[in-house]
């Protein structure tokens, strides 16, 4: 399985786990967690929230296209937290390794933002394959 958010590092771990998965003749996933919006006492998210995911399925078939030819691959949306979603849903389909890519933040800004790579590993149950 492997966890995209659209960002540069995320294709770019893309394609190194659909390289894996056609070393090893192995089936990939292509995940995409998103946020979901709040709904608010004065404003409808409804129609916004289709627009995202719209436009979200889109871009995950766009990639999975790109990078995922010839492979046995299936994209799949989530919604909720990065982390606990993408560790969830390793668990569920039995996953036998998790890329995700990190966008290399260090120092004060990766204290302040936190990596989402490294709390999936040190969540998952299963190898993390962390590519950068």
């Amino acid at each position: 399985m492997v966890a995209v958010d659209f960002s540069d590092s995320s294709l770019h771990a893309l394609n190194h786990a659909a390289s894996l998965a056609a070393a090893h003749g192995a089936a990939l996933t292509v995940l995409h967690v998103g946020e979901p919006l709040h709904p608010d006492w004065f404003f409808d998210t409804s129609r916004l929230q289709k627009e995202i995911i719209k436009k979200a399925d889109t871009a995950l078939k766009a990639a999975c296209g790109k990078f995922c030819e010839g492979l046995m691959a299936k994209t799949e949306m989530r919604f909720g937290h990065p982390v606990e979603t993408i560790v969830e849903a390793a668990e569920k389909m039995n996953a036998d390794v998790i890329v995700i890519g990190t966008h290399g933040h260090t120092g004060v800004k990766r204290a302040l933002l936190g990596s989402v790579a490294e709390r999936v590993a040190r969540h998952a149950s299963c190898p993390v394959l962390v590519v950068r």
